[in-house]
């Protein structure tokens, strides 16, 4: 019985002592982001990590928010690792399982180094507000199909630009730069400003131009191209296609004059609202135009091929 005892505490001995050493690796201010990946790896694959669950949490925040520009292979793979911890993809089947664009959007929105933190949580609400707005804009959808209404142009469009997200990642922008952020501007979210409007209809439009085909295939409720058809007696894709990107130059029009005319909304808003515009076209002109890159090939280019001189 002592020697059981004995073994008994030596065995727990060692394991208090494993992790305090663990412990202490978590905790090493030096630990690169790479390093601090491979080390919660190797705890996850001995199915140990539970028992450092905390450290493992803000060691993950430290790191991400830590990490510069220059290293946003090290800020993807931090955002993957929050992504498939989060598991909404396997507890919600109909999420989009889609980091590297949402990341993509945050690097347009927010591309000045110093927005380096921002970036990490705007792409975090961007994942959540995709499935998110999925599931209010089915709502409505589905109401339009249950009582057989076929919405007009301006109907389908304003409820896109709400189900796309755009206002919500707008507010948010807001506040994590947090430059000039005091009660007069906070009114100014409620009703939402104009520029965010423009910036929504323009980031809706051309998702429709890169995804109507595939969305017509999976028998989605009409696009804003199939609005257009139907009320202005439109009968070639080609030319309602056309008519979408006279819609967009006439958009981009509005949000030049809003930039001219003093909104009192925070410069870092504004540009905000100029770069989700930008971005949505980086992130949907290669379904309307075979010869333009896509999401992939965007992201290569910026998190993982090196620049050649």
């Amino acid at each position: 019985e002592f020697e059981e005892a004995q073994l008994g505490y030596n065995t727990t001995t060692a394991i208090e002592d494993l992790q305090g050493r663990i412990q202490r690796k978590l905790l090493k201010k030096d630990l690169e982001p790479m390093q601090a990946l491979k080390l919660i790896d190797t705890l996850q694959r001995l199915g140990i990590a539970y028992y450092f669950d905390e450290k493992i949490d803000s060691l993950l925040e430290k790191s991400a928010y830590g990490t510069k520009i220059g290293n946003n292979l090290s800020q993807t793979a931090l955002l993957f690792r929050w992504w498939k911890d989060l598991g909404l993809v396997d507890k919600l089947r109909f999420a989009r399982d889609r980091p590297l664009e949402c990341f993509l959007w945050s690097v347009g929105i927010f591309p000045e180094p110093q927005h380096s933190r921002s970036r990490i949580e705007l792409t975090k609400t961007i994942a959540i507000l995709l499935w998110v707005d999925m599931i209010e804009g089915f709502l409505v959808e589905a109401k339009w199909f249950h009582k057989g209404y076929v919405p007009n142009f301006e109907e389908y469009l304003e409820n896109g630009v709400a189900t796309a997200g755009t206002y919500m990642a707008l507010v948010h922008t807001f506040f994590l730069v947090g430059m000039q952020v005091n009660e007069h501007t906070i009114k100014m979210m409620q009703p939402y400003p104009k520029l965010f409007s423009c910036a929504g209809r323009i980031l809706r439009l051309w998702d429709d131009l890169g995804t109507a085909k595939e969305e017509q295939e999976r028998g989605d409720v009409a696009s804003s191209m199939e609005c257009l058809m139907r009320e202005n007696n439109i009968s070639s894709d080609i030319e309602a296609r056309e008519h979408v990107r006279q819609l967009i130059q006439s958009l981009w029009r509005e949000l030049n004059g809003e930039l001219v005319t003093s909104s009192g909304l925070p410069l870092s808003t504004v540009k905000a609202c100029f770069n989700v515009s930008r971005t949505s076209r980086v992130i949907y002109q290669h379904g309307d135009d075979d010869m333009a890159f896509g999401v992939e090939y965007h992201v290569n280019s910026l998190l993982f091929r090196p620049v050649t001189h």
